[in-house]
């Protein structure tokens, strides 16, 4: 099995944007990789107008909450290797509010 895996993160911005887009990064994954850990390194090597929120990383707040290929998750506890077998994670902000910005 390959330790890279495409993240499609839907991308917003007001003001600019009519409707959230796609964009799509090439990452390398380790077993004990989050879906917030992937968030935070496409944030620190590729793209640093990302944005996301997060705050406890341990499943308390739910600050981290978005669309995991379809299905509400939280971030800090969804698992890149569940995805592993896919090939491809797409996130996006959750449905019931309005988007703010990215993944907000």
């Amino acid at each position: 099995m390959s330790n890279t895996i495409k993240l499609e993160v839907m991308r917003y911005r007001p003001g600019v944007d009519e409707k959230p887009w796609p964009q799509v990064f090439d990452i390398e994954w380790t077993q004990d990789m989050s879906i917030l850990d992937a968030l935070a390194l496409v944030k620190d090597d590729f793209e640093p107008e990302l944005a996301y929120r997060w705050s406890c990383r341990m499943e308390v707040c739910g600050s981290c909450g978005m669309v995991v290929n379809g299905e509400p998750k939280l971030a800090c506890s969804t698992f890149v290797r569940e995805y592993a077998s896919v090939g491809k994670i797409t996130v996006g902000a959750l449905d019931q509010f309005p988007i703010e910005k990215d993944l907000i």
